[in-house]
């Protein structure tokens, strides 16, 4: 193999490995994103149920606003937080 079939069999082989670090790396965020999400989601309908007419109509009028799909809007309405 002369020297150029090995050096792009080493850049095809580097190109490989950063692939699967990106997909690693998202991979990780996705997980921490999910993580967060939960975390704060958790603490919102929490506060929000603890103090309906402060905190809970802030955060319906945010709700109400900010969601625009028809299915999600739904399910806040079935879940009371719209």
């Amino acid at each position: 193999m002369g020297r150029i079939e090995f050096l792009k069999q080493k850049e095809r082989d580097i190109r490989t490995q950063l692939a699967a670090e990106q997909m690693k790396l998202r991979r990780r965020e996705e997980k921490e994103n999910a993580r967060l999400f939960r975390i704060v989601g958790a603490a919102l309908v929490d506060h929000a149920a603890k103090n309906g007419d402060g905190f809970g109509l802030m955060l319906r009028q945010v709700l109400s606003s900010a969601v625009t799909d028809s299915k999600e809007l739904d399910f806040l309405r079935r879940k009371g937080m719209i």
